[in-house]
């Protein structure tokens, strides 16, 4: 859990999630840090986006790279998916000059709400981490998120 209460604290963490000042004109890395570090002050993952309202709409995808083999003794098969998910956070909607989207480090998830996601009567999934998670975020600035994994 991220201690948010002390900003120096906060900055050298977000500061090592973004990815994202590189390549977009006008920004610098210190304002999306900032802007990080100000979106998680208040923010309490434990509780989902809406909280007491309407349910969560999640629109989720899957791409299936591969199948196989399927053993008929056990009934069981494996296979390589692409898993995305989109949800909204509008708690973690921002507005910084000349930037739509961010493209965060996975370790950004840590910090923020999201499904709680698992397959039914699935036997042993995992997630591909050789050499790093693969995992990919994007955050808009309208709070619409997109994570991808492997």
């Amino acid at each position: 859990m991220v201690a948010v209460n002390d900003s120096r604290t906060c900055t050298t963490i977000t500061d090592k999630l973004s990815n994202c000042a590189s390549g977009v004109s006008g920004v610098t890395k210190k304002q999306v840090t900032q802007l990080l570090d100000n979106l998680l002050i208040n923010y309490n993952k434990g509780f989902r986006p809406g909280h007491g309202g309407k349910p969560l709409y999640i629109r989720a995808h899957i791409l299936i790279r591969s199948m196989g083999p399927v053993t008929e003794i056990d009934m069981s098969y494996s296979m390589q998916l692409y898993y995305r998910q989109v949800w909204y956070d509008k708690r973690l909607a921002f507005n910084l000059e000349n930037i739509t989207e961010l493209q965060l480090n996975n370790k950004f998830l840590h910090n923020i709400w999201k499904p709680d996601t698992y397959f039914l009567n699935g036997k042993k999934s995992y997630q591909h981490d050789i050499t790093v998670p693969n995992i990919f975020l994007r955050m808009r600035k309208d709070g619409r998120l997109y994570v991808s994994r492997r």
